[in-house]
This record gives structure tokens, C-alpha cells and sequence, in this order.
């Protein structure tokens, strides 16, 4: 495993490696620790899939997303296909390492909810509902739009630069604390970006009149974590009475406007 990780920290961004160890150390080692790789069989495989499958989160008492449950699986996997590179012999199908996956439907905001949001948004002076206007009207992301500072934003063209996300991630280096802020590269390298923005949006900016390197959420050199923003967020929409919406709503909902106004595809 330590191996494995050891790699995989050569070619994936930090979060993603704390994503995977949470997953490790969470899920795979306390069942898989006291086995040597030639010692796991198919039915312990199956038993561990099925208990995933059935246990969930204590905390939330719910049970794991089938994403939760696929990509833990796939880290496993892939574990052991790495065993086999250091002539690891595999007493195991890692066929039967598979889960069915749900398709949700995806949540867009109605034109009429639409409407609801931005009358809203023109009775709001917070910093809170700059985040939801950009989001809204650029698709950005939630860790994107945290990370925002008034410098990334250039007011002579209309136009924002998104070169960062904002993600809170395990810290397991820390004797005090269980988890760490931290600022990583976009999602993909293409996420790195320019953005152009609307003109009203851009106005609405300007007259916070932000100092220079002050976030957009907070006002002051100290940034708005996602997990706050999206609980602000929830509350934004509870008071118009519009349910079952996630930040990331806001993101389908400007892909689908653009849809509908037969924007360009590929560019989208």
C-alpha cells in the first residue's frame, strides 16, 4: 500500500492522495491489514464490497454514495494489480470487485427558480451572494470560487482568472488537528482558465470595493472555506423555499442556459 501511494504521489495532486488515503485507512486496511496479498481470496473481496455496500457512515447515519463505494473498490484494485507488477501471486477474481452505480438526474434550476434567485441576489449586499453570482453566471466551482481574490479579477476587460481551488482535505501529520485548508491546481490542467463576465456581475464586484489581495467571499485576506459557503448557500435557498440543491446546481444551471441559448458545445 505505502508503495502504491508512494507512486501514485508522483502523478496526482495532493488532495487526491489524501483522498485516497482516507479511503485506505478508513475502509481497505482495517479489514485487508493482518493479510498478505496471496492470502486474500474472491469471498473475502465479495464480503468486503457487500459490507461497504450495507455499513455507511455512522456519523451521518446514511449509508455510502455508490461513488464512495466504487472508488474505494477501484483503489483496491488497483493495489493489487500493483502487487502483481512486484510478482505478487493473486489468489482472487478482482472481477467481482464491482458495484452497480446510480445515475442521479441532475438538479437545474427552473427558469422561474432562476428568476426567485436573482431577485434575491439584487436585495443582498453580502459577500455570500458574489459567490452565488459567480457561479451562476460562469459555471465556476465551488473550491474556485472561494479561492477568488480581487486581484484574479480584471475589471478593464471584464474577465476572471481562475488558477486555483480552495479544498479542506485530511491532515495526517497533525497531532491537533484532523484536517488542513489547503490551495491546489484546478481540477484538470484545462481548468486553468479566463473567464469572461457578465457586465452587472462585474459592477456588483466593484462596489464592495475590496483592498488588493482580499478574497471575494470574505472581504479580507482570510478565504471562505467550501463546506461554509455551501451551508450559507442552503440557507439562501431554504428562505426562497427551493429544494433539493446543491452549490454545484448552480454549475448545471449555467451549462444548461447556455445550452438552451445554443452556445457552442465543445467551447461549453
Amino acid at each position: 500500500v505505502i508503495y502504491w501511494l508512494n507512486k501514485k504521489r508522483n502523478s496526482v495532486k495532493t488532495s487526491t492522495i489524501t483522498r485516497y488515503e482516507t479511503k485506505i485507512y478508513n475502509h481497505i486496511m482495517p479489514i485487508f491489514a493482518d493479510y498478505k496479498i496471496g492470502e486474500i481470496t474472491t469471498l473475502m473481496l465479495e464480503n468486503f464490497v457487500f459490507s461497504l455496500s450495507t455499513k455507511g457512515n455512522t456519523r451521518s447515519n446514511t449509508t455510502f454514495s455508490s461513488k464512495t463505494i466504487a472508488d474505494t473498490i477501484a483503489i483496491l484494485k488497483s493495489i493489487l494489480r500493483y502487487a502483481e507488477q512486484f510478482e505478487c501471486v493473486l489468489h482472487c477474481n478482482l472481477d467481482c470487485l464491482k458495484i452497480k452505480t446510480e445515475t442521479r438526474e441532475t438538479k437545474v434550476l427552473t427558469r422561474e427558480e432562476q428568476i426567485q434567485v436573482n431577485n434575491q441576489l439584487s436585495q443582498s449586499d453580502d459577500y455570500t451572494s458574489i459567490g452565488i453570482l459567480l457561479s451562476l453566471y460562469t459555471g465556476i466551482r465551488i473550491g474556485e470560487v472561494c479561492s477568488l481574490t480581487i486581484d484574479d479579477i480584471d475589471f478593464s476587460i471584464s474577465k476572471m482568472h481562475i488558477w486555483r481551488t480552495l479544498q479542506r482535505v485530511p491532515d495526517r501529520t497533525s497531532q491537533t488537528t484532523k484536517t488542513k485548508l489547503i490551495f491546489t491546481e484546478p481540477k484538470t490542467k484545462k481548468s486553468k482558465r479566463d473567464i469572461p463576465l457578465p457586465y452587472f456581475v462585474t459592477e456588483r464586484i466593484k462596489d464592495k470595493k475590496y483592498s488588493t489581495g482580499c478574497f471575494l467571499l470574505s472581504g479580507t485576506p482570510i478565504p471562505v472555506e467550501p463546506r461554509t459557503l455551501e451551508n450559507r448557500y442552503n440557507k439562501f435557498m431554504k428562505e426562497l423555499n427551493i429544494s433539493d440543491t446543491t452549490f454545484h446546481t448552480l454549475r448545471h444551471t449555467f451549462a444548461t442556459r447556455c445550452v438552451e441559448a445554443q452556445f457552442d458545445i465543445k467551447t461549453l
